[in-house]
Parts: C-alpha cells; sequence; structure tokens
C-alpha cells in the first residue's frame, strides 16, 4: 500500500552510480565531496476498522535516490 501511494516500491533497495572529475591547477589540491540527492515523499500511515479510519502514525517519510550533487573545494 505505501509504495502505491509514494510511487516507488519501498521494500526494494535503490541505488544509483555516477562520477566526478575536476581539474586542479598545478601546485594545488582539492577535493570533490558527492551528495545524494533523494525524492522525498510525506505519508500518514492508516487503519480501517470497523468503518472508521484510524491514523497511526503521521508524517513518515520515503526516501528514494535520484541524483547526487557534486561540493568542490580548493586549497
Amino acid at each position: 500500500m505505501i509504495s502505491a501511494g509514494v510511487g516507488w516500491d519501498v521494500t526494494k533497495s535503490h541505488s544509483i552510480t555516477v562520477s566526478g572529475a575536476k581539474e586542479v591547477p598545478s601546485g594545488k589540491y582539492g577535493t570533490l565531496n558527492a551528495h545524494t540527492k533523494y525524492a522525498v515523499k510525506k505519508f500518514d500511515v492508516q487503519l480501517y476498522i470497523d468503518g472508521k479510519t484510524r491514523t497511526i502514525q503521521k508524517g513518515k517519510k520515503a526516501y528514494k535516490p535520484i541524483g547526487v550533487c557534486f561540493t568542490y573545494t580548493q586549497k
């Protein structure tokens, strides 16, 4: 039910593969850091019992990796 609601299979592991490069001037050094970018869907968990809907958990989140952001620092 949650997978149908958020739009992807939340029971499976998701991964992405990327690479990055940055030219560094001679005599300098740099660091290239990668940070995962996620699609996030927020939802409430509800039960339907005896003709009534009851919310049992609010504000839950499902995450799916969709890309990578790079930050570069040079010294």
